[in-house]
């Protein structure tokens, strides 16, 4: 709930991906700047619902970026020793992660636990 956040907050949604649902309320998403996964989380309830008739202006005045943006962002600025994010993060106290889900996340996620329990002796192939 966005009366709850304080100072620098930040919100990984991660449950809804319908354009109906949503797991995060209007004001914590006009009060945040966005990451996305990829922007096919504007279709989702959490990002469309605040902003049903100015999708656009979301996107301009609250997006921060999708997930490999940042990241490549944070590469760049640790090479040269500058702010990664001058613009819009630093007018937000609050970010939120949405994110739909990507198939390659998934597969990498499952080789993990599956390396895992091969180190441990668990399951069986």
């Amino acid at each position: 709930k966005g009366s709850w956040m304080r100072g620098q907050t930040h919100v990984n949604a991660v449950g809804s991906y319908q354009p109906h649902t949503s797991e995060v309320d209007t004001e914590t998403v006009l009060n945040s700047g966005i990451i996305v996964d990829t922007m096919n989380a504007f279709q989702a309830g959490d990002l469309c619902i605040p902003f049903q008739n100015s999708l656009e202006n979301l996107k301009e005045r609250n997006l921060i970026g999708s997930l490999g943006e940042v990241l490549s962002k944070l590469e760049a600025a640790s090479f040269e020793n500058g702010d990664p994010f001058p613009h819009p993060s630093s007018k937000f106290s609050t970010t939120l992660f949405k994110s739909v889900g990507l198939a390659v996340q998934d597969m990498a996620t499952a080789k993990v636990v599956f390396d895992a329990c091969l180190l441990h002796g668990i399951g069986s192939e």
